[in-house]
């Protein structure tokens, strides 16, 4: 009898406790006291305690921790609320697949017009989405097309900017190549002129050596002056006999 009375004193005792924390952990939420609030709910652990801890976390940004609480709630009663929260939760996670998934089980449990105004909204949105990449990819690929006919463009007039180049080297090749032809042959022409004027210098130096033997076999005795020549100190030019 001593014990049960111990037991009942102590469950008296955890209950008016309880009741003081869901009272404290309640006020918190309502002023938006939503970090108290968290810490009080998590003294409790009844699934109503579970759903307005997660609800708190929700409502303070975390929904890491409130997707986490809610899918932790083991409660027939509060299913479709937690299925619509957790929608919630998945959607400000950016979670539109998880989010539609939950907004579709909550609806089958119960007819609500909010889960299902969630629930085409994040279906335009994800359609967007799709529309969205699916011109983003359109855009890149006729940026890369554009790049490429760009590039292709550069490269075809790079080609004949360097074949032009080349052109014009072997142009200017040819040119230097029949200057130098042309020099080479002036040069020739001129070492043959040479060799001409040399040649008949030499044939007449032979043919007046051969006059003056004559003439000296014939007993002419005459000063035999080289016509181009002009005697020492006396401007007048003499004849050549």
């Amino acid at each position: 009898m001593k014990i049960y009375f111990i037991l009942l004193s102590s469950f008296l005792t955890l209950s008016a406790l309880d009741f003081q924390t869901i009272k404290d952990a309640n006020i918190a939420y309502k002023n938006k006291e939503y970090k108290k609030a968290i810490e009080f709910y998590k003294l409790l652990n009844s699934n109503e305690a579970k759903y307005d801890l997660a609800n708190s976390y929700y409502k303070a940004n975390d929904f890491e921790n409130a997707i986490k609480t809610y899918k932790s709630i083991k409660d027939e009663k509060l299913e479709f609320k937690k299925l619509h929260n957790l929608g919630n939760s998945y959607a400000k996670n950016n979670n539109i697949d998880k989010a539609i998934q939950s907004y579709e089980k909550a609806l089958k449990l119960q007819d609500d017009v909010d889960t299902k105004y969630n629930l085409e909204l994040l279906k335009k949105k994800k359609q967007d989405k799709k529309q969205k990449q699916k011109n983003d990819n359109k855009r890149q690929d006729n940026k890369k097309d554009s790049d490429k006919k760009e590039q292709n463009s550069k490269d075809k007039d790079g080609k004949k900017e360097k074949k032009k180049e080349q052109n014009s080297k072997a142009k200017d090749g040819k040119k230097e190549k029949k200057k130098e032809q042309d020099k080479k042959q002036n040069q020739e022409a001129k070492n043959n002129s040479k060799k001409q004027d040399i040649k008949k210098q030499s044939l007449s130096d032979m043919q007046e050596r051969k006059f003056l033997k004559m003439l000296e076999k014939r007993g002419v005795k005459t000063l035999l002056l080289p016509l181009d020549k002009k005697t020492k100190g006396d401007n007048s030019e003499e004849k050549p006999w």
